[in-house]
C-alpha cells in the first residue's frame, strides 16, 4: 500500500490537461479537430454504404485514434494501430480456428500477442492487439473468425489511410493560413514515435535502458 507521502506524489503526476496559450487557440483546436473528424466519418459512411461492406464502426474509430496534431504523430499512430491489429487479428484467427473461441482460449491469445509484441518493442501497440484478438473471437451474428479477422483488419486500414490523408490536408491548411505551430505539441508531451522517444533517450555513455511507456 501506498503511504500518505507516496499517494500525495502519485496524484500530482497525474495530467488529464494539456496546456493551452489562449482562449483562441484552445477554439482553434476543437474546431480544427471536430472537422477533421466529421470529414473521416462522413467519407467512411458513403463508403461503406456504397460498397455495402462491413466493419464502418472500427473504419471510423481507427480513423478517430489516428488523427493527431501532426502528419508525423498520425503517421506513427496508424503504424502503431495497423501492426497491433495485424498481430491481433491473425493470433484470434490462428486460436479460434484450431482450438475454439471460448474464453479460455481468448485468454491464451491474449497471452501470445502480449509475448509477441515484447520482442517486437510493440508498447504502444500492446493493448490494442489485446483487444483485437477479444473482438475477433468474440464475433457474433454468424459471422466466422476468419471474416471477423478480415473484416476489422481491412477497416482499421482504411480508416488509418483516410485519417493520414485528411491530417495532412489539414498540415496543409495549417501553413497556408499561417497556423504551422498552432497544433504543435507541448516540449513534455509525448508526441514522439516509439522509435524516436527511444533514440532521444539513449545516453552514449551508458547501454540504453528498456524504458516502460
Amino acid at each position: 500500500m501506498l503511504d500518505r507521502q507516496e499517494l500525495a506524489e502519485l496524484i500530482s503526476k497525474v495530467q488529464i490537461q494539456s496546456p493551452r496559450q489562449s482562449k483562441q487557440r484552445r477554439l482553434a483546436i476543437a474546431t480544427l479537430f471536430a472537422g477533421q473528424v466529421i470529414v473521416c466519418t462522413l467519407i467512411l459512411q458513403a463508403a461503406y454504404f456504397a460498397l455495402r461492406a462491413p466493419g464502418v464502426n472500427w473504419a471510423i474509430i481507427s480513423a478517430v485514434l489516428v488523427l493527431q496534431p501532426g502528419i508525423a504523430q498520425s503517421l506513427s499512430a496508424s503504424a502503431v494501430r495497423i501492426a497491433a491489429n495485424l498481430i491481433g487479428a491473425i493470433t484470434g484467427l490462428l486460436i479460434g480456428y484450431s482450438l475454439g473461441t471460448g474464453w479460455p482460449q481468448i485468454l491464451a491469445g491474449m497471452v501470445a500477442v502480449i509475448f509477441i509484441c515484447e520482442p517486437l518493442r510493440l508498447d504502444y501497440g500492446l493493448r490494442t492487439a489485446c483487444v483485437s484478438v477479444i473482438i475477433v473471437m468474440t464475433a457474433n451474428g454468424g459471422i466466422d473468425v476468419l471474416t471477423a479477422s478480415f473484416d476489422r483488419f481491412v477497416a482499421v486500414v482504411a480508416g488509418c489511410g483516410l485519417a493520414l490523408l485528411v491530417q495532412l490536408l489539414a498540415d496543409r491548411i495549417r501553413e497556408q493560413l499561417g497556423w504551422g505551430d498552432l497544433l504543435a505539441p507541448p516540449p513534455t508531451a509525448t508526441g514522439l514515435s516509439p522509435v524516436a522517444t527511444q533514440l532521444t533517450a539513449e545516453k552514449p555513455i551508458s547501454p540504453p535502458a528498456r524504458s516502460e511507456e
